[in-house]
């Protein structure tokens, strides 16, 4: 490598390179400046069409997505408050059918079992939670097995 670097007058590679660069500078000056351009051009074009797409393949599912999820709460919203006035008419229903009191005589329900109808409400609060979450396990079980049989990893389960 010293020798080599002698014979160039030790000046090294970058000595004998620097003057033929200066050259092809000198000859076509506008063409660095176009170069120069067009890899600027190709950089924003390229920066542009990177955002396009990424708004492209991101907005339209999150689109779908905030429309199901809205769904999903409307649908949650409606259902809680139809099964807490679901469970308020049954637990009146049953204070009225069996918890009557007249001033003449008494129901069955009053007085040490005045606290039957509460407890009977809860009970159908608590089957009724059990039988949607039996429902909703199912529907996970077949969803499941559809994805297996059509190739699709269905997830830890």
């Amino acid at each position: 490598m010293a020798k080599d670097s002698e014979k160039l007058g030790g000046a090294g590679l970058m000595g004998v390179l620097q003057p033929l660069l200066g050259k092809l500078k000198s000859v076509n000056p506008q063409a660095a400046k176009m170069s120069a351009t067009r890899s600027a051009t190709g950089t924003k074009d390229l920066l542009q069409m990177s955002i396009a797409y990424l708004k492209q393949e991101t907005q339209a599912p999150l689109k779908g997505l905030v429309k199901y999820v809205s769904f999903g709460l409307a649908a949650a919203l409606l259902f809680s408050t139809g099964s807490v006035l679901l469970m308020l008419g049954l637990l009146r229903g049953i204070q009225s059918a069996w918890a009557y009191e007249r001033a003449d005589e008494r129901g069955p329900l009053s007085g040490s079992l005045s606290w039957l109808p509460y407890a009977l409400s809860a009970l159908a609060c608590v089957l009724l939670i059990g039988l949607l979450a039996l429902g909703w396990s199912r529907a996970s079980r077949r969803s499941t097995v559809t994805r297996s049989r059509n190739g699709v990893s269905g997830g830890s389960k």
